[in-house]
């Protein structure tokens, strides 16, 4: 009721982009409080974690994961409708999404899954890919920002994660030094985005 109220209001007021990302919000909030949600989570789950016998994970990743799945295939959904009057909503989606592969591409939440945890990392960055070309395709320039935004945060991410695998940030006198690499990496970044919003916005 809630979501077809919003979509009401919306209609009312099609100028008010920020119900775009209030209907998304309580859309995916209906389709998780559904009876059947949880009979059907242990089957959507394994699409992005596809190696079984691989030691615990949360199942508040694993609802996570589920839902992800949702959000993609209704967005997916949404953008082969080829409707202007969904890009809002398509932006809405897109930016949930994003946020929702940097906490399952964590190296924490694959302690014992090496495997999941490369596996989600291809599909992250393939995502990123997708939504940077859907974005610039169609000279959606909010999408474009959410690609760039969310690729900067996965490679920062990322970069302090490959330590994980060798040392502790906080142990050892090499910290300085990584440091120091973060900060270089923050710089090459910020040229890279410039040129890039030189070349996208031009």
């Amino acid at each position: 009721m809630v979501t077809l109220a919003l979509w009401y209001v919306l209609y009312k007021v099609p100028t008010d982009i920020f119900y775009n990302y209030e209907i998304v919000v309580s859309a995916i909030a209906a389709i998780y409080a559904l009876p059947f949600w949880r009979t059907l989570e242990k089957f959507m789950y394994p699409i992005l974690f596809p190696f079984k016998n691989e030691g615990y994970r949360e199942r508040s990743i694993n609802s996570l994961g589920a839902c992800t799945v949702v959000a993609v295939v209704l967005t997916i959904v949404l953008v082969l409708q080829w409707n202007a009057v969904f890009y809002n909503v398509i932006a809405a989606f897109i930016s949930l999404e994003i946020f929702s592969f940097l906490i399952l591409s964590l190296k924490m939440n694959h302690k014992r899954s090496l495997r999941n945890y490369y596996f989600i990392q291809l599909i992250t960055f393939l995502f990123l890919g997708a939504v940077f070309l859907y974005g610039f395709y169609f000279g959606l320039y909010e999408v474009i920002w959410f690609a760039i935004i969310g690729s900067t945060l996965f490679v920062i991410i990322k970069y302090m994660e490959v330590f994980s695998f060798f040392s502790n940030w906080k142990r050892g006198r090499g910290w300085a030094w990584k440091l120091l690499g973060l900060a270089l990496l923050l710089w090459l970044m910020g040229k890279g985005i410039l040129y890039v919003s030189k070349f996208v916005f031009s």
